[in-house]
């Protein structure tokens, strides 16, 4: 199949108009679908911490409410709120400030961010302009300078138990800052105010800057009324203990009076109720919002924290402002896109592997599914490399599946062909590259004819705009349309019966010649008609049952019904066997009344073949029914129908009869007509190159038949140039 490539260019995705500005939106927007259009641009949730709890943590807003709440009028207290970096530290801290604020709690401004200072000299100074702007004392810059240095002089100075020894007291620096403590201390106590001092993004910090604050406020900056909290991660945290010699591990615990840990696990239904509003805001229907559930679960499972959701949506989801223009299965692209964010390597393995994850593009009943031995090797080792994507490599890809389970459906490569899957050879690649080829417009073509005919349209036209003579894809397109005949693709019976009439009176049309394209519409009406009411089949039946130029059409429809595979539903069960009996009953009306099937208003090539089964299945001489149609007129189409052809290395027809078959088959003994055309005595000098095509086909069978060659030495005679026209017969 010739395969087009159409590229969706970069301007198409995501940044689809560089002057288009996107509206920042809050989690909370999301608890309905975003009323969106698509020159609003991209749905970006701000990643920054929230000043409101949509996660249920009302206990812990309110253990980290009141353990703030207490404070030392002698000493400073220091309150460990604990949570990996992303799990809502800052969101929680804010929730408590908005209250606490009321209660005439002194907070500063904004909290105090450790990893916005490069050196040690830098923190220790924007530590101590904080905390005096949070008092609200104004200072003098030259005593200031000289304070600071002092501090730096002890902070320096101080043992690992942070215990200030005696050798310190004669040092001028340590009496300053002995000074400058009274004087804070005093000041604070006089304002009869608790004042909170918040210090986030300790886990980003330096080792040596996360020990200078900790010596720092438990020591220098140790003031009563005073409550620091510190924002870190557990883990972080005793990494840079266990790897510093400058402070023990024992030491966090004697400066940190209270800890308050964030929980482990949040509300991850409500994660998937704001996924599925991001898809519904982006114009999902929500009749297709199911098809996303697979995807949507193992992400909002898999989430690590809060921080983590926004960056998805913000990112992951990103490709749906150009859902209208992609024509991929969007739940698969957006699993796909997801692992590509969350495990790149994974990514990689996928996209280089494809055929260790895609069977071939195959289907029926004989066509089986295994996997091999290396194959499962493979799979093997997969599942034990990446073992937390297990479950939605099994939704993506069948042969995963199969490997995993040993259960894969028997209509299973059909379902992912029609759904434009990434399990399939033809649509793998455009999921890594976000191409179009050929396959995905054909697909996409056949869809919206199916879309046509469920909407009510005139459906001989929906037919004649969908099958253009000149379009060089009508065989694949055909070929897709098999796969979208099933009830759930087509429900009205009424509209199966209307389409299956038109498809068969464009087969009439055209002189039922079975061409590969006339024969697949022939399955297509087969697919079709086999699952309408008894009703529709009785008006089907009606309309074809005296189109005896169709009765080839009419075998092959009844050979198709006898053959279905899978499940066999009522209306199927019926029908197959009403088809079988029109079937019979047209044949028995020819031989009785003796119908010419090789006259010009009857004839196509292999019409009349079904009448010799006809014939043998009720032990009647065919010789009965040829004797009395045969002439010199259609003698040649008779023993046409009787050529077998095939096709040499060229491509071209070639062709030779079976003198056996003609003798089982037409009782060509008992025909005269039919001898004299082999005998020359008929036509012999006939003008009409085809028919002399025939004669010596036939000819040189008979002269084989005398030399008693093997069927295997049989040749074969060819027309390279001008194949035989039966219809010129």
């Amino acid at each position: 199949m010739f395969c087009r490539i159409f590229k969706i260019t970069k301007a198409r995705i995501v940044h689809a108009n560089q002057k288009q500005k996107s509206t920042l939106y809050e989690l909370k927007d999301l608890e309905d679908p975003i009323p969106w259009k698509k020159a609003d641009g991209l749905i970006l949730i701000n990643e920054k911490a929230s000043t409101y709890d949509l996660l249920d943590r009302k206990n812990v807003e309110l253990l980290l409410k009141n353990t703030i709440s207490k404070y030392s009028v002698a000493h400073s207290t220091v309150v460990g709120l604990i949570g990996e970096w992303g799990a809502g530290k800052t969101t929680l801290l804010n929730l408590v400030k908005k209250d606490l604020k009321k209660e005439d709690f002194v907070f500063a401004n904004q909290d105090f961010d450790v990893w916005l200072f490069g050196s040690q000299e830098a923190l220790i100074k924007g530590l101590y302009d904080f905390i005096l702007n949070g008092l609200g004392i104004r200072y003098n810059s030259i005593v200031n300078d000289k304070f600071l240095e002092s501090i730096a002089h002890v902070v320096a100075g101080i043992p690992k138990a942070g215990n200030l020894l005696s050798s310190l007291l004669t040092d001028r620096s340590y009496k300053d800052v002995m000074t400058l403590k009274e004087k804070l201390s005093k000041y604070i106590q006089s304002s009869n105010k608790h004042y909170v001092i918040c210090i986030e993004n300790l886990d980003r910090a330096s080792d040596k800057q996360v020990i200078l604050l900790l010596k720092l406020i438990s020591t220098v900056f140790d003031l009563p009324n005073v409550t620091y909290v510190l924002l870190y991660s557990e883990s972080r945290m005793n990494q840079i203990l266990k790897e510093n010699n400058d402070i023990n591990q024992s030491y966090l615990d004697k400066v940190v009076n209270f800890e308050v840990k964030m929980p482990l696990e949040f509300n991850r239904k409500k994660c998937i109720v704001w996924l599925r509003n991001v898809l519904l805001s982006y114009g999902v229907s929500q009749q297709d919002l199911k098809q996303y559930d697979f995807v949507l679960n193992f992400i909002a499972y898999d989430l690590k924290d809060i921080r983590d959701l926004k960056r998805i949506i913000n990112s992951v989801f990103s490709f749906m402002i150009i859902s209208d223009t992609l024509r991929l299965n969007l739940p698969q692209l957006l699993a796909i896109q997801y692992i590509y964010y969350s495990n790149s390597e994974l990514y990689e393995e996928i996209k280089t592997h494809q055929e260790m994850f895609v069977f071939e593009d195959t289907y029926g009943p004989y066509s089986k599914k295994e996997l091999n031995d290396e194959e499962n090797k493979y799979f093997t080792n997969l599942d034990k490399k990446y073992s937390n994507y297990v479950s939605l490599l099994m939704n993506l890809f069948p042969k995963f599946k199969k490997h995993n389970s040993c259960i894969m459906n028997y209509n299973e490569t059909e379902n992912s062909l029609k759904n434009v899957s990434i399990s399939t050879q033809r649509y793998f690649k455009a999921y890594f590259y976000l191409t179009e080829n050929s396959y995905v417009d054909i697909n996409y073509r056949v869809r919206h004819f199916v879309e046509d005919i469920n909407s009510g349209k005139d459906i001989n036209l929906v037919w004649s705009n969908f099958l253009d003579k000149r379009d060089h894809q009508s065989e694949d397109l055909l070929t897709e349309l098999y796969l979208f005949l099933k009830v759930d693709d087509i429900p009205s019976y009424q509209d199966r019966a209307t389409l299956s009439e038109v498809l068969f009176n464009s087969l009439v049309d055209k002189n039922n010649q079975l061409t590969l394209d006339n024969l697949q519409i022939t399955y297509i009406i087969g697919k079709l008609i086999g699952e309408v009411d008894e009703d529709q089949f009785l008006k089907f039946e009606n309309m074809i049952c005296h189109h005896y130029e169709a009765l080839e059409i009419v075998r092959l429809i009844t050979e198709l019904l006898e053959e279905t595979w899978g499940g066999i539903s009522k209306n199927l069960s019926r029908n197959r066997h009403e088809m079988s009996k029109i079937y019979d009953k047209m044949r028995k009306e020819i031989f009785d009344k003796k119908i010419n099937l090789f006259q010009d208003k009857y004839y196509s090539w292999r019409n009349a073949t079904g009448m010799y089964d006809y014939f043998n299945e009720n032990n009647i001489p065919a010789s009965k029914y040829l004797n009395k149609i045969a002439s010199k007129d259609n003698v040649y189409r008779i023993l046409f129908d009787c050529i077998i052809i095939g096709y040499n290395g060229k491509g071209k027809e070639t062709y030779r009869f079976d003198m056996n078959n003609l003798r089982k088959y037409i009782d060509f003994d008992n025909v005269p007509r039919l001898k004299e055309t082999l005998n020359g005595i008929s036509e012999n000098n006939t003008n009409n190159t085809d028919r002399k095509k025939v004669q010596e086909v036939l000819l040189i069978a008979a002269q084989q038949e005398k030399s008693n060659q093997s069927e295997k030495s049989k040749l074969t005679t060819h027309y390279d140039d001008n194949p035989i026209s039966p219809n010129k017969l």
